[in-house]
């Protein structure tokens, strides 16, 4: 694709922006960009995912603008010790509105990308569920969904199903005492956040810490992060929702659908741990072990009704 710089009055190359040859500021193309904006937008998308993962995967659009302006500054100002040509980038940033809403656009599409690569990896987890085809399918989804069943590991009874019509209940006798814990879950967490060093979570696992007082002293596990957790189980949710009717069908993974979904998972977790520390410790502990990443010390919603420690 061949590219034009906008033109502006003064600012040196690396502070233009490259217009693709239709002139369409929608199709910009950040591989397009000179070096060192394009060094810039990214540093401002990493730093977008990071904040995606760490506060909230479905920030409001005022959040999202107000958030990769930000990141946008910093990453130029932060690249300024290694290249002091950023400088003209965060001043042009904070005097020529188009050149930051271009800008802005760009980072604020990869958190939907980013959110649209949780979602595909949890769709590949989705047979572990065992939905079937048409009613079956249906019958199930429509199982899992009820007080959130679908995080935790079960077994299916179709006791009072018909197979011949395709008729009755299926039900999902799930294991209580292990929210949030189902297999999809986990190889999704897996394979999402750390399948290799490169990956968001295995960067970011050198921050994970651990709340939770062990009486004796001994167990100092850190544990993955309830977002982490939240964000898998909302690309769950999102994934069964797509076979609700018993054939695939695609929807969006936006906040308008899903965010509410999120803000559910994340309050549920949290009063989970509220409630049973010491239990939801060595769950999110185990995630994070299951998921490869070392420990700092070795061991000597609808899921909060449906739990059961006892």
């Amino acid at each position: 694709m061949s590219t034009q710089p906008i033109p502006s009055r003064n600012w040196p190359e690396h502070a233009r922006l490259r217009l693709p040859s239709n002139g369409r500021m929608k199709d910009l193309s950040l591989k397009e960009q000179h070096p060192v904006l394009g060094s810039v937008i990214r540093g401002a998308m990493t730093k977008i995912k990071i904040q995606c993962v760490t506060e909230h995967a479905f920030p409001e659009l005022k959040d999202k603008i107000e958030t990769a302006r930000t990141h946008l500054l910093d990453s130029a100002m932060s690249l300024r010790e290694s290249d002091d040509r950023t400088k003209d980038i965060a001043e042009r940033l904070g005097c020529d509105l188009p050149f930051a809403t271009a800008l802005t656009d760009l980072v604020i599409d990869r958190i939907s990308t980013f959110r649209k690569k949780v979602k595909d990896v949890a769709l590949t987890e989705i047979a572990a569920y065992e939905l079937g085809t048409e009613e079956k399918c249906t019958a199930r989804v429509e199982a899992l969904f009820e007080h959130d069943k679908y995080t935790f590991p079960g077994t299916w009874d179709e006791s009072q199903w018909d197979p011949k019509n395709l008729t009755g209940v299926q039900s999902f006798t799930i294991r209580k005492n292990k929210p949030y814990m189902h297999d999809a879950m986990k190889k999704t967490l897996k394979k999402f956040f750390f399948q290799s060093p490169t990956s968001i979570g295995s960067q970011l696992s050198s921050t994970f810490s651990c709340d939770y007082q062990d009486p004796t002293g001994v167990d100092k596990r850190n544990e993955m992060p309830i977002t982490f957790v939240a964000l898998v189980a909302t690309a769950i949710f999102a994934g069964l929702l797509e076979w609700s009717n018993g054939i695939w069908k695609l929807i969006n993974f936006s906040g308008d659908t899903y965010s509410s979904v999120y803000d559910a998972h994340v309050t549920a977790l949290q009063d989970l741990i509220d409630a049973h520390p010491k239990e939801m410790h060595n769950i999110l502990a185990d995630l994070l072990e299951y998921c490869g990443t070392k420990t700092t010390t070795q061991r000597g919603g609808g899921a909060l009704q449906l739990a059961d420690f006892s």
